[in-house]
């Protein structure tokens, strides 16, 4: 048995969580020179159907990824709701 975490030697996504996207997304665009990519958002709540300590709750987070060729890096910021960001 393998005490391995990862199957592979590849990193394919990091996440960095923020409490301004826009602001952290800026600078990895300065940077990196590349352009700030659109901004999304956390599914709606009616969709993600997410679940904290037993009871239905609704999360947010809005969320810019910059994807290169072998990786993404990915501005997470949660909220408005208060919920922790491991939800969203």
């Amino acid at each position: 048995m393998t005490t391995s975490l990862l199957d592979e030697d590849r990193v394919f996504q990091i996440c960095f969580v923020t409490d301004d996207v826009q602001k952290s997304a800026k600078w990895f665009s300065d940077l990196t020179g590349k352009p700030i990519p659109p901004e999304g958002k956390a599914a709606d709540p009616e969709e993600a159907k997410a679940i904290y300590n037993g009871m239905p709750a609704a999360v947010g987070c809005r969320i810019i990824m910059f994807e290169f060729g072998n990786i993404d890096f990915e501005f997470l910021q949660p909220g408005p709701e208060k919920a922790p960001g491991a939800i969203c």
